[in-house]
């Protein structure tokens, strides 16, 4: 329950309007999934409590061998990983990311202050969302140049179009952009 708990308030932070990357990955990062491998949370003492007394309140507890106990330390590590693997971000892409935010930016920046930062990062989310989405999502074409050029084909997403453009001269990009098999070409 104190994981569960954990996990409903963490998500409930997570769908704020107000919510950044920056204070997404803050919220990520806590460490208190990992404090309860530690030291158990309030239910859990009281789970153990009542095991130990033999009862729950004025109900009797009984030993039931066909069932297997839930190693909780085990438990809380498998979903440790796996809200790391699914939800963690790039380090690099956040710091460049954070040029965004006002705060961060000298009291007299350049005309092109943080220019390289964000397109760097842009260039991090096509490439990530690429890996997410189903491969008849993305189309691409080259043009008599040899740029390749990468389109999301129409995506629904709550109702309302999600489209993203992406152009690589690059070799390399070409490479590792490579379409599925199955990829529509224009």
């Amino acid at each position: 329950y104190d994981a569960l708990s954990e996990l409903a308030n963490l998500s409930q932070q997570l769908q704020s309007h107000s919510i950044t990357l920056l204070r997404a990955d803050q919220l990520l990062n806590r460490r208190v999934l990992a404090s309860f491998k530690d030291t158990p949370g309030d239910k859990l003492e009281e789970a153990l409590k009542a095991q130990a007394l033999g009862h729950f309140g004025s109900v009797p507890l009984a030993s039931n061998s066909k069932l297997t106990p839930i190693n909780a330390k085990q438990f809380l590590q498998s979903l440790i990983n796996n809200m790391e693997k699914r939800l963690s971000f790039e380090g690099e892409m956040l710091h460049d990311l954070s040029v965004l935010d006002t705060h961060n930016w000298p009291s007299t920046p350049g005309i092109r202050h943080g220019e390289a930062q964000v397109k760097r990062a842009g260039g991090s989310i096509f490439v990530k969302s690429k890996q997410l989405m189903p491969p008849h999502v993305i189309s691409h074409h080259k043009n008599r140049g040899g740029t390749t050029h990468w389109r999301c084909c129409s995506l629904r997403v709550s109702g309302a179009k999600a489209a993203c453009k992406y152009s690589s001269s690059s070799r390399e990009e070409e490479e590792i952009n490579k379409p599925h098999r199955g990829d529509s070409t224009d």
